[in-house]
């Protein structure tokens, strides 16, 4: 699943912008509705999946993958599942917490993917 993002590059080693980092996010879909959002990272070790429409299909346990809007990921990689929904009334939008598929805090080694 996605990691994050690599924010430096040294020598032998990378500096990553974790996913669940507030500075993070990517463009992302619902894989069972195939609704369109936005990851982002939170202070806590969740993400948040933002500017879905009031009427989207979206259920606890639905997983999240990158979209093809995305320009730093290829699409359809695993982010997570959806751990609760919240309709926020003032702008009419749905918000998901996210689950991460990978356990951030306990990885020892990522697999970067390059663009060509």
């Amino acid at each position: 699943g996605v990691v994050g993002k690599i924010a430096e590059v040294a020598e032998n080693k990378a500096k990553v912008v974790l996913l669940t980092d507030p500075s993070f996010s990517v463009p992302a879909l619902l894989k069972r509705s195939r609704e369109v959002g936005l990851v982002s990272g939170t202070l806590q070790s969740k993400s948040r999946m933002r500017y879905l429409s009031v009427n989207a299909d979206v259920q606890v346990g639905d997983e999240v993958i990158t979209s093809k809007l995305s320009s730093s990921f290829p699409e359809g990689l695993v982010i997570g599942k959806v751990m609760d929904v919240q309709i926020d009334n003032n702008s009419l939008m749905i918000q998901c917490l996210i689950e991460p598929s990978v356990s951030l805090s306990q990885l020892e080694e990522v697999l970067i993917i390059q663009k060509r």
